[in-house]
């Protein structure tokens, strides 16, 4: 029996923890949200009509709700992050501007506001101490004609990419895992087939 020398398949590098769920539950970074997970403010459930859920996305149109006082569209998801830089991706589209409010502790203390006029960058969000309950606020704007939103891409800004990241609504954080695993699978065979080489005398392992 032929035995690889330095594979350890229980030797995983150790991964830093930045995010937790609302139920305490690890977040492999990049994480999609989905925006049926965010809450919707209750004065757009009084009527069907005026219902903000979409299937799975939320949708403002001001002619079907422009007669709600309330600018308050979505909130959620409740978040734990550890200091660091992270960026927000909102999937979806926007007509006008929507504000966007960052908090932790329910609200307790705004870690960043600003007002975008589209969806095609990131907001960026440093976060200097450890944040229990960090939730978005979107609030509707004078100017909000429209928007729907389908999710929320978070990730350290480190890692983040120049561009919007291509990762679909359904995204696990299993895929990390298993992306893992595989770059595991293939250094345990390279190394098994460099010591048969060694053994038969036929050149030397690959580098």
């Amino acid at each position: 029996m032929i035995e690889s020398r330095n594979f350890d398949p229980t030797a995983r590098p150790p991964r830093p923890l930045f995010v937790r769920d609302d139920d305490g539950h690890a977040l492999v970074l990049p994480f999609v949200l989905s925006a049926h997970k965010m809450r919707v403010h209750k004065a757009y459930n009084t009527a069907p009509e005026k219902s903000l859920r979409a299937n799975s996305s939320i949708r403002f149109d001001r002619n079907a709700h422009g007669d709600v006082a309330e600018p308050i569209l979505f909130f959620g998801p409740y978040l734990h992050l550890e200091p660091g830089d992270y960026s927000f991706w909102f999937n979806g589209a926007l007509e006008g501007s929507l504000g966007l409010r960052f908090t932790k502790r329910f609200g307790a203390e705004c870690l960043k506001e600003v007002v975008v006029a589209s969806f095609d960058a990131p907001v960026r969000l440093t976060v200097e101490t450890a944040a229990e309950k960090v939730e978005i606020v979107g609030v509707r704007r004078n100017d909000t004609l429209a928007m729907t939103l389908s999710s929320i891409e978070l990730d350290r800004e480190a890692s983040a990419p120049a561009q919007k990241p291509s990762l679909p609504a359904e995204a696990k954080p299993g895929a990390a895992l298993l992306n893992w695993t595989a770059a595991l699978v293939r250094r345990g065979a390279r190394q098994l087939v460099d010591l048969r080489h060694q053994q038969n005398g036929r050149g030397n392992p690959s580098p």
